[in-house]
């Protein structure tokens, strides 16, 4: 299918990482949040009427843990690796899984 519209997802404030998790939530018509889960720990959240162009961005970093360098092919213990919104009547709560122990 053709493509209706293309978001910048990353910008000088919001720099490129790779993208290891992915949720989109609808909150009202034509009002969607948008979370994208990165393998550095950081979560970007979109909100608001992408058809329209009016979009808020913010970012939530999940801790930056440092145990030195890890290796080739292994998760990084701070990525995210799964995005869930639930969604109730009055809110809209967003959880945020990484291989983090605590």
């Amino acid at each position: 299918p053709p493509a209706l519209r293309t978001l910048k997802l990353f910008s000088p404030r919001f720099p490129e990482a790779e993208i290891s998790a992915f949720q989109v939530a609808e909150e009202g018509p034509s009002l969607l949040v948008v979370a994208v889960g990165f393998t550095n720990g950081d979560v970007y959240i979109l909100r608001g009427d992408l058809v329209r162009d009016k979009v808020s961005h913010s970012k939530v970093t999940m801790g930056h843990y440092s145990s030195g360098k890890t290796a080739p092919g292994e998760a990084s213990p701070q990525a995210i690796t799964s995005l869930h919104f639930l969604q109730e009547p009055r809110a809209l709560t967003l959880y945020v899984v990484t291989l983090l122990e605590t």
